[in-house]
């Protein structure tokens, strides 16, 4: 394989990494933002 098809190659994977990254943290974001909601809910609700 030649230099920079390696590189080509690296690049990518880093590329597929970062992205599923990317969507984890939207996932994450999302569960933080319901949760949150969700608790304030159960704050207003109780008072």
């Amino acid at each position: 394989m030649t230099q920079s098809c390696q590189k080509i190659i690296k690049l990518f994977s880093w590329k597929c990494v970062f992205t599923v990254d990317i969507s984890n943290l939207n996932v994450l974001f999302e569960f933080i933002i319901k949760s949150y909601l969700y608790y304030q809910i159960i704050l207003i609700n109780n008072k």
